[in-house]
């Protein structure tokens, strides 16, 4: 087996999960990385994108958003690609939501709204309407409205969103009471 074997990639990967769970950013950042090589060296597009992500997500928590963007954007257009298959339309749907938090995070909120109301639309068109994965966007973008005084569209999202959470998680689920 070389240096450029896709079972490298995978051990670099998972060696880059076991430094992030450890947050030890550094270690698993350089880890992501050389995975990430192989990974374009063989033309493995579906490994590209969970690297590229994972990429991402370091750069999120260290709060550099601007990399942090450029990284899940990247990965956007590797999933675009495959944006016929319902799976990975719906992994779409969730890199767009990432890219509109954190375009919030660093107070964009015009990109932020764009971005999560996009991935809503997506979710909407693959999920069934009461589907547990339409909360966090829900949620995220009636706090955006909340925050910019849009109260009736806060409150029409928030209360969408607590329906469907309480729907499929119980009244009683913590979950439920975040919202």
């Amino acid at each position: 087996m070389g240096d450029d074997h896709p079972e490298i990639a995978m051990i670099l990967n998972r060696l880059g999960n076991f430094h992030f769970t450890s947050q030890n950013y550094d270690a698993a950042f350089d880890a992501y990385s050389r995975g990430l090589v192989i990974e374009r060296k063989v033309g493995d597009d579906a490994n590209c994108i969970v690297s590229l992500c994972n990429l991402g997500e370091i750069h999120r928590q260290r709060k550099e958003w601007d990399a942090a963007i450029r990284t899940f954007k990247d990965a956007m257009k590797i999933q675009k690609k495959y944006s016929g298959d319902k799976n990975q339309f719906a992994k779409l749907a969730n890199t767009l939501h990432v890219i509109g938090i954190i375009y919030d995070k660093k107070g964009d909120i015009d990109s932020a709204l764009r971005y999560l109301q996009e991935a809503l639309i997506m979710k909407r068109n693959v999920l069934s309407e009461n589907d547990i994965d339409l909360t966090p966007t829900l949620t995220s973008i009636g706090i955006i409205f909340f925050r910019e005084n849009r109260l009736s569209l806060a409150l029409d999202l928030l209360q969408e969103s607590l329906h469907i959470r309480r729907s499929k998680l119980g009244a009683n689920n913590r979950d439920v009471a975040f919202t």
